[in-house]
C-alpha cells in the first residue's frame, strides 16, 4: 500500500519540486518552500510533491496531501506509483479515443517502470494480438519479457518493433529521436511519453508533421515539450476537448498524444487512493 503514516507538513530543508493546484494553471508549477512558508502562494492548492532524493538520475518523490487554509498534512503516498498508475491510464484514454479501430498491434518502446504500466493498463484494457518491446540494451527487454508475466515479444531494433503497429507508446529517456515517421503505419496512433523537457525528443519532424497532434495541456506542450516545440508541429487539440465533446478524435489519421502529466491527474489520482485507503482503515 502506497500510503505512509501522518507526518507533519513540509519543513523549509526539502525543496518542493512541483506544486499541484487547482485552477490558473493546470500545467505544473514550482515553487521554493521559503516562498510557500511565507504564505504568498495564492489559489487552493491540493497537493505536492517532494524531492526525496535521486538514484542514477531517476528521482523518487511523495505526494502529500494537505489543506492549505489548516497547513495540516493528511497523508504522504508514494508519488512513483501515484504517476505511473495515472500516466499509462491517460495514455489508455489516448489509445481508447484515438487508436484506429480493430488494432492488433501494439509496440512499447521502453522497458523502464512507465513501460512495465503501460504494459500493464494497455494489455488489461484492449484485446491486442501481439505485444512488441524494444529496448537499446539487450539485458533491457530481456528483464521487461520476464517481469510482465504477460505475452510480448522482444524486438532488436526499434524500427522491427514499429514497423506494421497499430499503436506505439513511446516510454524512454532518450533525448534524441527514437521513432522515425518513415517507420509508422499510415492511421497508427503514438502516445509519447518521454521527452520531457524543451530540449528533449523522442519523435523525428516527419512524424510530428504528419499526424494530428493532441496534448494533455496546449499550455505544458508549448512550453516543455522538445517534440511540438522543436518540430514546429500543430497542436490539434487537448485530450479533453475530444471528450468534452469540442474537438474530433480523427481515428482515420496518424495521431500523436503528447504526454506531460498535469497537476490534477496527480492531485486526483492521489485522492483516490487516499480515499480507498481511508474506506479500508474504516471498516
Amino acid at each position: 500500500m502506497p500510503v505512509k503514516e501522518k507526518h507533519p507538513i513540509i519543513g523549509k530543508d526539502q525543496h518542493i519540486t512541483k506544486l499541484i493546484h487547482a485552477h490558473e494553471s493546470l500545467a505544473r508549477s514550482e515553487l521554493d518552500t521559503d516562498q510557500f512558508q511565507r504564505g504568498t502562494v495564492n489559489g487552493a492548492y491540493v497537493g505536492l510533491f517532494t524531492n526525496q532524493g535521486q538514484t542514477n538520475k531517476q528521482i523518487s518523490f511523495s505526494c502529500d496531501c494537505f489543506t492549505l487554509i489548516l497547513a495540516i498534512s493528511i497523508q504522504v503516498i508514494d508519488g512513483e506509483v501515484i504517476t505511473n498508475m495515472r500516466t499509462a491510464a491517460v495514455s489508455a484514454i489516448s489509445a481508447k479515443l484515438l487508436m484506429p479501430p480493430g488494432a492488433e498491434v501494439l509496440t512499447i518502446l521502453g522497458t523502464g517502470k512507465q513501460a512495465l504500466s503501460h504494459y500493464k493498463v494497455f494489455t488489461e484494457i484492449f484485446s491486442f494480438k501481439e505485444v512488441r518491446v524494444w529496448s537499446r540494451t539487450k539485458k533491457g527487454v530481456e528483464r521487461f519479457v520476464c517481469s510482465v508475466g504477460g505475452p510480448v515479444k522482444g524486438c532488436s531494433s526499434a524500427e522491427e518493433a514499429v514497423r506494421g503497429a497499430d499503436v506505439i507508446v513511446t516510454v524512454t529517456g532518450s533525448t534524441e529521436p527514437v521513432l522515425f515517421g518513415q517507420w509508422v503505419k499510415a492511421g497508427a496512433h503514438v502516445a509519447a511519453v518521454g521527452a520531457c523537457r524543451p530540449d528533449w525528443r523522442e519523435l523525428d519532424d516527419v512524424l510530428m508533421k504528419a499526424a494530428v497532434v493532441y496534448v494533455d495541456s496546449r499550455e505544458g506542450a508549448l512550453s516543455e515539450s522538445g517534440d511540438v516545440l522543436l518540430s514546429g508541429a500543430e497542436v490539434f487539440a487537448e485530450l479533453g476537448d475530444v471528450i468534452n465533446g469540442t474537438k474530433s478524435a480523427q481515428r482515420e489519421k496518424t495521431t500523436v498524444f503528447k504526454s506531460l502529466g498535469m497537476g490534477v491527474e496527480d492531485a486526483v489520482s492521489a485522492k483516490l487512493v487516499f480515499d480507498q485507503w481511508k474506506l479500508k482503515a474504516t471498516k
